[in-house]
């Protein structure tokens, strides 16, 4: 048994030299280059899906520019009335800003505490109740604020003006 299985270890070495010598004597076979060509239909079809996608992209985001439209305008305003010192003015821009997001019914009738407590709930952390006091002695007593006090409400305006929902 010894015998054989040398034997056939023998041929298969032989074999394998064999089928190397072979290999390494006969030139490789290489293909034509593969041709590139932007005819082919799916680059065709690739080119439409993304010019679809941009115009897609290209009318959600001018409609959610046409949306905020109204935020632009008001923090334009809120610049305006705090580089002329105007304090009702702001009130006035945030009471707009608030019947045209959430409408006549909702906003418009709201004063006081409940205005306060509406600015707050739909805000986004912007406080006005901790100030609702100082506000209210403004606006429904007629005394005059500090300089500091007009920064805090018109930096918060501002703040509403850009995170309200």
């Amino acid at each position: 048994m010894r015998l054989q299985e040398s034997n056939i270890d023998s041929l298969r070495i032989a074999d394998s030299l064999a089928i190397e010598a072979r290999l390494e004597l006969q030139p490789l076979y290489e293909p034509d280059p593969v041709r590139f060509d932007f005819s082919a239909p799916g680059w065709l079809y690739l080119g439409i899906v993304l010019v679809l996608a941009i115009l897609v992209l290209g009318f959600f985001q001018w409609r959610k520019y046409q949306r905020n439209k109204y935020r632009r305008e008001a923090y334009n305003n809120l610049n305006r009335f705090e580089n002329s010192g105007d304090l009702k003015g702001a009130f006035i821009t945030l009471k707009q800003a608030a019947i045209f997001r959430f409408g006549r019914e909702e906003a418009g009738s709201l004063s006081g505490s409940s205005w306060w407590r509406f600015l707050e709930k739909t805000g986004r952390g912007v406080e006005w109740v901790d100030i609702s006091s100082d506000l209210d002695n403004y606006l429904y007593q007629g005394k005059e604020p500090g300089p500091e006090f007009s920064k805090l409400v018109f930096d918060r305006a501002k703040k509403w003006i850009k995170n309200h929902a």
